[in-house]
């Protein structure tokens, strides 16, 4: 299976979505699309970003939630390691 790079994507995401905005903003240029088309482009490049930036966040995140969950099923765990937790949590889904 072909390795897929996240930042690649993401990176050309962020470069295509002004393009394709300032084209939705420009009726003329919308002439030559079928209706819909570059709304419905737009609206899915932006899911995309959020997407990997989501995913991107998740994978960095991956050592911090495994500690986090490490210290949670320890016989010993506390009240700060569920604080831990809940922080790790949060800035994994971006709450943070």
């Amino acid at each position: 299976m072909r390795q897929i790079n996240m930042d690649r994507i993401l990176s050309a995401l962020y470069d295509a979505l002004p393009y394709a905005e300032d084209v939705l903003s420009n009726p003329a240029e919308l002439a030559c699309f079928k209706p819909g088309v570059v709304a419905r482009d737009v609206k899915a490049i932006r899911a995309a970003i959020d997407l990997a930036e989501a995913e991107a966040r998740i994978a960095a995140s991956a050592p911090d939630l495994l500690d986090a969950l490490r210290r949670l099923v320890h016989p010993m765990a506390d009240d700060t390691d569920l604080e831990n937790a809940l922080d790790v949590i949060a800035r994994a889904t971006g709450a943070a």
